[in-house]
């Protein structure tokens, strides 16, 4: 029998990040890089156990993430930090940027860190003076 967990784990992440910005014609190309800290505010672990013979799926289940402070059993801590850092292209008012989040922390005993990778695209609009 196979098991396969897939956990996801939200956070909201307040970054401290500092621009470099090169100019290219038209365009500005940036790299950002910094720090940042997360708290969890929700989470799920999907569990399915699988029979390696027949493929057939023994059972599923779906249970939420426990939120604790202590370094015992199968909990998850909900304080993370550790660091970010990526790179973007803004051409008139548009602006894409990938990025990657490092934690910095354990989260759990089996679970080494969190890492996220983020892809945005951004509007600037005009404002009036």
């Amino acid at each position: 029998m196979i098991k396969v967990n897939r956990i996801k784990i939200n956070y909201f992440s307040l970054p401290l990040k500092i621009n470099s910005i090169i100019k290219i014609k038209k365009s500005k190309l940036f790299i950002t890089s910094g720090l940042y800290l997360a708290n969890g505010i929700s989470g799920h672990i999907d569990s399915k156990n699988f029979w390696v013979d027949s493929g057939n799926l023994a059972y599923a289940s779906k249970y939420k993430i426990n939120w604790t402070q202590n370094d015992d059993g199968y909990d998850y801590k909900r304080v993370d930090y550790g660091f970010t850092f990526g790179s973007g292209i803004q051409k008139g008012p548009f602006q894409f940027l990938i990025q990657v989040e490092r934690g910095l922390k354990q989260i759990n005993v089996f679970e080494n860190h969190n890492i996220s990778f983020n892809l945005s695209s951004s509007y600037y609009f005009k404002l009036k003076k």
